[in-house]
């Protein structure tokens, strides 16, 4: 079967192509148009991992640990107890929580059907991210300059002993100059230990309030103009491309069905003969007119006499049966012409 056949049918069932496409695109309007609208605001964090402009593969690695972490943090129950809280809600809207490939960047969505609200949710779950950073990441460090503040404070406490000590030995009487000089190397000790203590909680703090800075908010979540469901556009489209398929399929398979002869080719199939003449269609002036008629309706009778002719040796053929699969296609005009024409060729006819 060559394309212009696939065409011909296609053309033939295009009504029930037609009604399907019909059908499901009905069925698509009116099931997006019942759908309730949502709305989706996102907001977009960047979370410092890096200070230098270089990243090594440990670095990598723990910048993807890092933002898996926070990923996973801004679902979990405490957060989601205090996201409640704070939007006065008993039941949260759907929440995703997006890791940028390749960036220092989380993107947090929030799903409902007011605009408002979804925008609301999402950037107070930034805000408490941000708020509970230092808490949920920095707990170790904080110890750390706990421990820092107790050894600064006994190191002080210290030199500020030593340095009595000595300032009391310098005006001592008599003057003890060995003792004198082994408290000065004793209170020196002590000023350099205090001073790398105080050097190393001044790093603490420093990296305390690094870190508890290192999530910011890049975009915050605006709201929302249009829903992002249904996707109507969407919905429309493929409701088209699935009546037209299934319109097509319907089309094949009515075809398949049908034991109807629509072309000379289906009956030359069925019957095992060739055509042997195609008689057009004749209008009101070739059924009239038949004197000095060179219409392709003349032609085609002249022809199908012209085949009639028999060869030599063959038998003069003397009845001729005109038939048709329905009333009314033209018998009567057939075998009258048809008899003019074999008259005209001088054969003897009765009608």
């Amino acid at each position: 079967m060559d394309l212009k056949q696939y065409i011909i049918i296609l053309w033939r069932r295009k009504w029930a192509i037609l009604f399907t496409v019909i059908a499901i695109m009905l069925i698509v309007i009116v099931s997006t148009r019942e759908q309730t609208p949502k709305y989706r605001a996102s907001v977009v964090l960047r979370i410092a991992t890096s200070s230098n402009g270089g990243m090594s593969y440990s670095d990598y690695v723990h910048t993807t640990q890092l933002m898996n972490t926070y990923a996973e943090i801004a679902t979990s129950r405490p957060i989601l107890e205090k996201l409640e809280t704070r939007v006065d809600l008993k039941y949260l809207p759907p929440l995703t929580i997006d890791v940028i490939p390749n960036t220092e960047l989380i993107r947090i969505s929030a799903e409902s059907i007011f605009p408002e609200r979804a925008a609301e949710v999402a950037n107070s779950l930034a805000e408490i991210l941000i708020g509970e950073s230092s808490e949920l990441y920095l707990g170790e460090v904080k110890s750390s300059q706990d421990i820092l503040d107790g050894q600064l404070s006994n190191a002080q406490s210290e030199l500020n002993y030593t340095r009595d000590a000595y300032a009391k030995l310098i005006v001592q009487t008599p003057a003890a100059p060995e003792k004198i000089e082994t408290t000065r190397q004793l209170l020196q000790l002590k000023q350099g230990t205090y001073e790398r203590l105080l050097e190393q909680h001044r790093q603490a703090v420093l990296r305390d309030e690094l870190r508890s800075s290192m999530i910011t908010i890049v975009q915050p979540a605006l709201v929302p103009q249009y829903p992002f469901e249904p996707r109507t556009s969407l919905n429309y489209a493929l409701g088209f491309a699935v009546g037209l398929i299934g319109g097509v399929g319907l089309a094949f398979i009515l075809e398949s069905q049908d034991t109807s002869l629509y072309a000379s080719e289906d009956i030359e199939a069925i019957i095992e003969l060739t055509e042997v003449v195609k008689i057009p269609k004749a209008g009101e002036e070739q059924l009239s007119n038949y004197q000095n008629d060179t219409s392709k309706f003349t032609n085609a009778f002249q022809n199908l006499v012209t085949n009639l002719q028999p060869v030599k040796g063959e038998t003069q053929l003397k009845i001729f049966l005109v038939i048709s699969a329905e009333p009314n296609q033209g018998k009567s005009t057939i075998v009258h012409r048809l008899a003019l024409t074999l008259a005209e060729f001088g054969e003897k006819v009765v009608t």
